[in-house]
């Protein structure tokens, strides 16, 4: 749990999440079936972080950590299946 905290991956999972809780919102995703509606948001969630990750390590020199951007898709899936209860 230290190294959750420690590595910022609360963050990614927190800060993904509600990006994504409210873009799902504003999409038109209602005639979409749940299986589409998770997988946009994982995938779109995951590319999202990954960019993110390569940006930072390209200009910042700030090392390259795959578990941000598997954290940041879990927050995607999260909101997900928040906005598929919710719909």
């Amino acid at each position: 749990m230290k190294n959750f905290i420690k590595n910022n991956y609360d963050r990614h999972l927190l800060y993904t999440f509600i990006i994504f809780f409210f873009a799902l919102f504003r999409m038109d995703l209602k005639d979409c079936e749940w299986f589409g509606v998770l997988f946009i948001s994982t995938l779109f969630a995951f590319i999202l972080n990954l960019g993110r990750e390569m940006y930072y390590e390209k200009f910042h020199e700030a090392p390259f950590d795959i578990m941000d951007c598997i954290y940041g898709s879990i927050g995607g899936l999260i909101a997900g299946i928040i906005f598929i209860a919710f719909q």
